[in-house]
């Protein structure tokens, strides 16, 4: 039997979970399926501010270029939680955004999304994939430098080996990790990056 004093401290803890998650460095919003912001913590609103690939117009999430805007949807209506990794404009990273359905009201799915940018040739904080999938050393440190927004070349000129190699490491990672794509690749280790 629930007390008086044990949901006055239940409404307390909700309401440190709500400041931390407001605080948090990750963008985080709730959203509805036609991309409706019913919430943003701190950082989302200076991402969507900002005006770049992401923004928020008329309380919706818009994203520039609007067959990204349109993938997003779909694959929010095939699963209820999932990835997307969208490609900056400038060509200097991506962002990875993680969705999550959490609920429903008045008929209408809402979803929690972090959005994350790689890129920018900062390295992305994330447990040992080496360790987790199986990699090589080679194999890892071309995952890392992918996960930083890398395209191959660069990744080759970075670590002073060879474009095929690089390739020929991403196909074995794909194979390891049972993607067939970057995007399902982002997909599948981002949930392991902090």
């Amino acid at each position: 039997m629930e007390t008086a004093e044990s949901c006055h401290v239940a409404a307390n803890f909700a309401g440190l979970a709500l400041e931390w998650l407001r605080a948090d460095r990750a963008c985080r919003l709730l959203i509805t399926r036609n991309f409706g912001v019913l919430w943003a913590n701190d950082a989302a609103v200076a991402e969507l501010t900002a005006g770049r690939e992401l923004e928020l117009r008329d309380d919706r999430l818009m994203i520039a270029e609007s067959a990204h805007q349109y993938q997003l949807g779909l694959a929010m209506s095939a699963a209820s939680a999932g990835c997307y990794w969208l490609p900056c404009a400038d060509g200097q990273g991506h962002f990875v955004i993680q969705f999550n359905m959490v609920g429903d009201t008045d008929d209408t799915a809402v979803f929690g999304l972090i959005i994350r940018r790689c890129g920018g040739h900062r390295p992305v904080p994330a447990v040992d994939l080496a360790r987790l999938f199986g990699l090589t050393a080679g194999e890892h440190r071309v995952v890392r430098k992918l996960l930083e927004g890398l395209p191959a070349e660069d990744t080759a000129a970075s670590l002073g080996i060879g474009i095929e190699t690089v390739r020929s490491h991403i196909r074995q990672v794909y194979s390891k990790l049972g993607v067939r794509s970057r995007e399902a690749l982002f997909q599948r280790i981002t949930s392991y990056c902090v």
